[in-house]
């Protein structure tokens, strides 16, 4: 047997030694540990001692019936996008599995720590499959610095990391009525002048500036002001003291621009060229299409027809008709963009329509007509 078939069935056998309830195996470099827990014993699932030094000491304790079935768990390597911005690592990311598995009891996760972190900056970082991302405050996590460890209940899988975060107030919701001060919820009471390190630290409404709480300034729109100097750029002050919009310039008419108010301009100011001095649209002399009312060829029942709408005068020739009364005989159509009447009549009778003929700014034309079909 050659060397390769042996490492073959060595990996295979591995594999089927991983499914039972013996300690945990290894399984190749895709899991750092995999291991078979019955759903009525529960059961602990160890990092191997052969996993890179980084991973030492992650572990997961399952309570007794708190899997729905036996299920074999594993843990892998995670991914490297678990922290979001503004945190930093303080141990490897690691995927629990397999992904959807929950617990009627919550399991116990024990993370590699490389400690250090400032006790009330410690976040568990959580990043579920579909991309959402939520953190495990410290008051939920047990840090043993002398073992290197980070230890939370979860009642599911997914990917956990720990991390330092960006300011003791990450993540932390507090009730109404109460602000985040140094990681804790503690009434809305800093007011103006009070000492800060984060906006997170002065009442609602103030904003930490040079460590001092104070009012934000008045950049948003509504917000009160004295003077266009008090606003964003971009706003102005209002004559009611408030920021907001300005108003935008009046239009100028013959500056080749279509403004507010205005049906066009064509850079001029003169009239009669179908654009007016006052930048209304108007209609130029002689812009009038004529349409000539009256019978159309007779149609014969199945026999294809052919027949055209005369119109005359400005533009006639590239007039767009439509029908504004009225119907054409059954089978035939009408091609709106040269008036021609085409198709294969299928019903005898008189057919009476008005037909109109319209040019853009010009005085569109109608006429009567009809066809009879034998």
């Amino acid at each position: 047997m050659s060397q390769h078939s042996k490492l073959t069935l060595v990996s295979i056998a591995l594999l089927f030694a991983a499914c039972g309830e013996a300690d945990t195996q290894p399984v190749g470099s895709a899991y750092l540990a995999k291991q078979l827990v019955r759903a009525g014993n529960g059961g602990t699932l160890q990092v191997s001692a052969d996993a890179p030094a980084t991973y030492a000491g992650a572990r997961l304790e399952v309570p007794a019936n708190a899997l729905a079935e036996d299920t074999v768990l594993t843990m892998a390597p995670g991914g490297s996008d678990v922290l979001v911005d503004d945190a930093t690592s303080a141990g490897p990311a690691i995927a629990f599995g397999p992904a959807g598995t929950t617990f009627t009891t919550p399991a116990r996760v024990v993370l590699p720590y490389v400690g250090g972190v400032t006790p009330e900056l410690i976040r568990v970082y959580v990043l579920e499959d579909d991309g959402t991302r939520s953190m495990i405050l410290p008051d939920a996590i047990t840090v043993d610095e002398d073992a290197g460890t980070l230890t939370f209940e979860v009642e599911h899988f997914t990917q956990f990391q720990g991390g330092s975060a960006g300011n003791p107030c990450a993540g932390v919701t507090c009730p109404q009525g109460q602000t985040c001060q140094q990681g804790q919820c503690a009434p809305a009471s800093c007011g103006v002048g009070c000492a800060c390190s984060t906006d997170a630290d002065c009442d609602r409404a103030l904003v930490c500036t040079a460590g001092a709480c104070a009012a934000p300034p008045c950049t948003a729109v509504g917000c009160a002001c004295a003077s266009n100097a008090d606003c964003a750029t971009g706003l102005v002050c209002s004559a009611a003291g408030q920021c907001a919009t300005p108003p935008p310039p009046p239009p100028v008419c013959g500056n080749g621009v279509v403004e507010s108010g205005e049906q066009c301009d064509d850079g001029n100011t003169t009239n009669g060229d179908g654009c007016d001095d006052m930048c209304q649209t108007e209609v130029p002399p002689g812009c009038t299409v004529q349409v000539m009312s009256g019978p159309l060829p007779n149609g014969t029942v199945g026999v294809r027809y052919a027949g055209r709408l005369p119109a005359t005068g400005a533009l006639g020739g590239a007039a767009t008709w439509t029908i504004i009364s009225g119907t054409l005989p059954a089978g035939l159509g009408l091609d709106m963009a040269t008036g021609d009447i085409f198709g294969v009549p299928t019903t005898a009778g008189n057919s009476p329509f008005v037909a109109e003929a319209s040019v853009p700014n010009c005085t569109p034309g109608t006429g009567q007509f009809l066809i009879t079909v034998q």
